[in-house]
């Protein structure tokens, strides 16, 4: 069992790429992922390794988002690395970043960077 997160859309200075990427969502019939908050998937293979908390509750500059989108809770930001499959198939390791909350769980799991 996995869980699902998202890559960012290309970068605004890769032009081409971009303009490629937004014309190939408008062929699938999708609305182009800019005005969404996440683009693309990939999928965590087995556990996350060494854990690390980077922030609580009040820390965290998101909190109200998270608490007005998810409800109240002790909200945490966490990183950790994990063996991650993309969308294309490809596997490798990459540090992940997510919101978590007791009772509620991981939220908005995001690749920060790959590994290796």
């Amino acid at each position: 069992m996995g869980v699902w997160g998202n890559l960012r859309i290309p970068p605004r200075g890769d032009s081409s790429a971009r303009s490629q990427w937004l014309v190939a969502e408008r062929q699938r019939g999708e609305t182009p992922m800019e005005n969404k908050r996440f683009s693309a998937y990939f999928k965590i293979i087995g556990k996350i390794n060494n854990i690390e908390i980077i922030a609580i509750n009040k820390a965290i500059h998101e909190i109200k988002r998270l608490i007005k989108i998810y409800g109240k809770g002790r909200w945490r930001k966490l990183k950790g690395t994990a063996l991650v499959r993309l969308h294309d198939g490809y596997t490798c390791k990459a540090e992940i970043h997510w919101y978590e909350a007791y009772g509620i769980g991981k939220k908005e799991i995001k690749i920060k960077k790959f590994i290796e």
